[in-house]
């Protein structure tokens, strides 16, 4: 192993994310579908989540969606493609049998900022009109089409201007895993074109990553350290920047 990368980056709610955390109990008039929260009530995004949404985006991209024999769509298990060798593989008999290095990355859960947290609490800013502690409800509207009855539906979501801290780990076992590390990024990017969480189609979950620090800690001391400028977006990570970190990594 050469190191890892740590990727730290805020992740910002452009339109309301919900991510379904199921309800404990149903109250007359109360939200019908609410999001997932803490222990202490606060919305968080789990690390399963936008990880999951990375891999099922690259892998729709890299055209890795395989079939089993009802049709139906399976991720990618092949244990040698870019794909799994960054996302990882199931523990199949022939994985096991071969020689393969585990997933590259650790997605954490992602946490509300404090000082977004606070400002929700305390009803300031944007968010002085937020109905909930830290959400707003929306209510949505289904058609039966055979019947033409309606189905209203109250959602619970995360409002637009919530600031997420992310955090990524990026193993680097080898040079070619500092070359793969693109489509990782590639991965974001498609994340900040599609949506993360429930209703995307009907304008839920757009999120953009913002203010993006590296860290490297190589293998040789693990002291942790800062890599390269503060990224605003995703966009300004490029081939020579891969190169830069390529020579950080290997020659440090």
């Amino acid at each position: 192993m050469l190191g890892r990368l740590i990727i730290n980056a805020d992740l910002v709610v452009k339109t309301g994310l919900h991510i379904g955390g199921g309800n404990s109990s149903v109250e007359i008039g109360g939200i019908d579908n609410s999001v997932i929260k803490n222990h202490k009530g606060e919305p968080y995004i789990p690390g399963s989540s936008l990880k999951g949404k990375l891999r099922s985006l690259t892998e729709l991209a890299h055209n890795k969606i395989g079939k089993n024999e009802k049709g139906e769509n399976l991720p990618c298990n092949c244990g040698e493609c870019i794909i799994c060798k960054i996302y990882g593989a199931s523990a199949s008999e022939e994985n096991k049998t071969q020689d393969r290095l585990p997933t590259r990355i650790i997605v954490r859960d992602a946490f509300l900022k404090d000082s977004i947290a606070e400002d929700m609490r305390k009803k300031r800013g944007e968010f002085k009109e937020l109905e909930l502690a830290y959400t707003e409800s929306k209510w949505e509207n289904s058609i039966d089409r055979l019947t033409s009855k309606a189905n209203p539906r109250l959602f619970e979501r995360v409002p637009e201007g919530a600031i997420f801290e992310l955090e990524v780990i990026y193993t680097i076992y080898n040079e070619e895993d500092i070359g793969n590390f693109k489509y990782l990024i590639e991965g974001f990017k498609f994340v900040e074109d599609d949506y993360l969480g429930g209703n995307g189609t009907r304008g839920y979950g757009k999120v953009n990553l913002e203010n993006i620090k590296f860290f490297v800690k190589t293998i040789d001391d693990y002291t942790i350290k800062q890599f390269g400028d503060v990224k605003a977006s995703v966009n300004e990570i490029n081939d020579t920047w891969i190169s830069e970190l390529k020579k950080e990594m290997i020659h440090s």
